[in-house]
């Protein structure tokens, strides 16, 4: 029905067939993708392979030309954009801020889609934001300007904005670029809790290993399609890493599929 809620419990997302064209031209083919409660997807790819687009749009910040989404069953068309947000909570790759809000202030904007205008944040909401600034290691912050923060401290921000809101799924664009690899590693651990608590975590990122390592399942994009999915096991038995990033991988003795480390075979030679 036009305009329903998403269901508050386990949140499904289904993308069936979906492309995007962006100053026209399509950088999006036909792509199905299913991001699952339970389970923390990764989205991985070369530089320009579509990730972000497929992300943006899978949660209608981009338009679709082709194909449908469909968010807890409802079809994305048929929900507002707020609906959307408390069902779906984003990180985007860019975190820049031109005012010099409050830590506390920009981690309370995740509450945001569950107030009406001009509502106040009651108990629930202030609670959620508090939890929220503790596991990303943010109160002793609450109070410094956003735009006196490192990258790295106010990519923490931005996720803990996205924890704070409560939302059935979680997709996060490149959430640890701008992190210290102890953080890297905490908050993957952290999006792994989370799918194992319900949630649909949904995440692009660049570092293979880690991917492979926290990830479970992987989506592989190339140019614009989507050319592998699977377990890490089966994304390596495959061969696909291989020939898109024109790699070889070496792994420990005894046939285990343990990643031990990439290398090219020859940096000179193209991809393919």
């Amino acid at each position: 029905m036009s305009g329903q809620e998403p269901g508050t419990g386990p949140l499904e997302i289904r993308v069936e067939g979906l492309s995007v064209d962006l100053a026209g031209r399509e950088v999006l083919h036909g792509i199905d993708a299913l991001f699952e409660p339970g389970r923390f997807t990764g989205i991985i790819g070369p530089n320009g392979a579509g990730k972000s687009t497929l992300v943006r749009a899978a949660l209608g910040l981009l338009g679709a030309s082709g194909g449908s989404i469909r968010i807890g069953g409802k079809d994305l068309r048929s929900l507002r954009r707020r609906q959307i947000a408390r069902a779906a909570a984003f990180v985007p790759q860019d975190t820049h801020m031109e005012f010099d809000f409050p830590v506390e202030e920009v981690v309370a904007m995740g509450r945001y889609p569950h107030l009406d205008p001009l509502e106040r944040e009651g108990a629930a909401d202030r609670k959620a934001v508090h939890r929220a600034m503790e596991r990303l290691e943010l109160l002793d912050l609450a109070r410094r300007p956003v735009t006196a923060l490192s990258g790295g401290e106010r990519q923490r921000v931005f996720i803990a904005r996205a924890l704070a809101t409560d939302a059935g799924a979680l997709f996060l664009d490149e959430p640890i670029s701008s992190l210290d690899i102890g953080h890297r590693l905490d908050f993957l651990g952290l999006l792994g809790d989370l799918a194992r608590a319900g949630k649909t975590v949904v995440v692009v990122l660049h570092d293979l290993e880690l991917a492979l390592r926290y990830c479970d399942p992987l989506l592989l994009l190339d140019g614009g399609r989507a050319v592998g999915g699977g377990s890490p096991l089966q994304i390596l038995s495959g061969g696909v890493l291989e020939r898109v990033f024109g790699i070889s991988i070496e792994r420990a003795p005894g046939g285990s599929g343990e990643l031990v480390k990439f290398h090219r075979p020859n940096p000179t030679s193209p991809r393919r």
